[in-house]
């Protein structure tokens, strides 16, 4: 079972990737944050306030896309890895009663 072993092996250093990266989207919301207190002061204004302005909107809106397929990769990554360990399992209980 050395096989499945490595596979759950992988199947975790993936689900703490994902983490890595939602943690990282928290970061970025933190970012975002300062970027709006900036743009709602003086110091933006006009043509240059507008494109701030859409690409602050862009980045806000893929990064809830992102964290939501991390989330829903994270979910799917869990049950991969329980069926893994169900999978091991049945396999020894399968080798064992063809010993028998």
């Amino acid at each position: 079972m050395a096989d499945n072993y490595k596979v759950e092996e992988e199947i975790i250093l993936v689900i703490e990737d994902c983490n890595k990266a939602i943690e990282g989207m928290s970061d970025l919301s933190e970012i975002n944050d300062v970027i709006s207190g900036l743009l709602k002061s003086d110091l933006w204004k006009g043509k240059s306030k507008e494109k701030c302005e859409c690409i602050q909107t862009a980045i806000v809106t893929y990064m809830m896309s992102i964290e939501t397929l991390m989330n829903d990769l994270k979910c799917a990554l869990s049950v991969l890895l329980a069926n893994a360990y169900d999978f091991e399992s049945n396999s020894e209980k399968v080798k064992l009663i063809n010993t028998i």
